[in-house]
């Protein structure tokens, strides 16, 4: 069976060629958006299918999965998607794909960013919308006391050795671009000069537009944001009002952008969080810069308030 799905999905020209696959709350919307840019690049309709971490989608087969997201990308050398709990989950993901590819797996691309400050992305996005009213030290307490339960967590998802060995291991370390969310802050060209000899494909005649995707909001109004991100009879009589998905989805995002302010990026996480985290954080770390051959020393120390140019154009991220 399993060589049949390989034979499947190596003979579909549809079928992606390459994933990134984390992390999450890390950039990866915004590279999503900067590789969509490439002429030579098909990134799927919808950013992240996580067919392979959703075993509803995976048991609706590989052809689902290639006309669900990638139902024009025959022609393009390069098809992509972005799925970010893939890192999160390698003992979920990893032998789907090795079922899905046998030995001519994708290439993957990696985001990271500074441990800590994932962690409080995380969180600061779910306690603005209410799914969270803890502090954020008694929810990352309360992780660490339970044992990391849950592999995306605020605390969990940033132990990316952790998380990223397993997939190196499986797939050979050649097969892996990883990057860092302030280097593609401070200079996105660069980041994407090492993306395209990577992947194989040329440089775009045109520079890629410096854009940021999913950046810290404010709801205006709690109530409209829970009511557009949760669930409920609203959530199903919308569907019954407009069936189409893709229509349903821009109306939401519209109410969403109209429904929020961004946020200023001075805020960083209070003293004794910080200290927690990169206590939790430090082996893991010190193991990563091992894992993919470049010291991460600012990753050991607190962060700092990054003032960095501004983009020319800035898409909120509460959803």
């Amino acid at each position: 069976m399993y060589q049949q799905m390989a034979d499947e999905l190596r003979n579909d020209l549809r079928a992606p060629n390459f994933m990134l696959i984390g992390a999450s709350k890390a950039g990866t919307t915004s590279l999503y958006h900067h590789l969509r840019a490439h002429p030579g690049i098909y990134m799927s309709a919808i950013k992240e299918p996580q067919f392979f971490s959703d075993e509803a989608h995976y048991a609706r087969g590989l052809d689902y999965y290639v006309r669900k997201f990638f139902p024009d990308a025959e022609g393009f050398k390069l098809r992509g998607e972005a799925s970010p709990r893939y890192l999160h989950v390698p003992e979920t993901v990893i032998p789907k794909l090795q079922s899905a590819y046998g030995d001519r797996p994708p290439l993957f691309l990696v985001m990271l960013r500074h441990p800590v400050m994932r962690a409080w992305s995380h969180y600061r996005h779910r306690n603005r919308v209410r799914e969270d009213e803890r502090s954020f030290f008694e929810a990352i307490s309360q992780e660490q006391a339970e044992g990391f339960p849950n592999p995306t967590g605020y605390a969990a998802a940033s132990f990316y050795a952790r998380q990223l060995a397993p997939w190196i291991e499986a797939f050979g370390a050649e097969r892996f671009h990883v990057m860092r969310l302030e280097d593609m802050e401070d200079d996105l060209q660069g980041v994407l000069d090492g993306i395209w000899p990577f992947l194989g494909v040329d440089t775009p005649d045109a520079a890629i537009e410096e854009s940021r995707h999913n950046v810290a909001a404010t709801p205006r109004s709690a109530m409209l944001m829970r009511l557009i991100s949760g669930q409920g009879l609203h959530k199903r009589l919308i569907r019954r009002l407009l069936p189409d998905k893709a229509l349903r989805r821009r109306l939401m995002t519209y109410m969403q952008n109209f429904n929020v302010k961004p946020e200023s990026e001075g805020a960083l996480p209070d003293p004794r969080s910080t200290r927690l985290l990169l206590d939790m954080f430090k082996d893991d770390t010190t193991a990563l810069q091992d894992l993919i051959g470049r010291p991460l020393d600012d990753w050991l120390a607190p962060p700092a308030l990054r003032t960095g140019k501004k983009p020319a154009k800035v898409f909120v991220g509460v959803r």
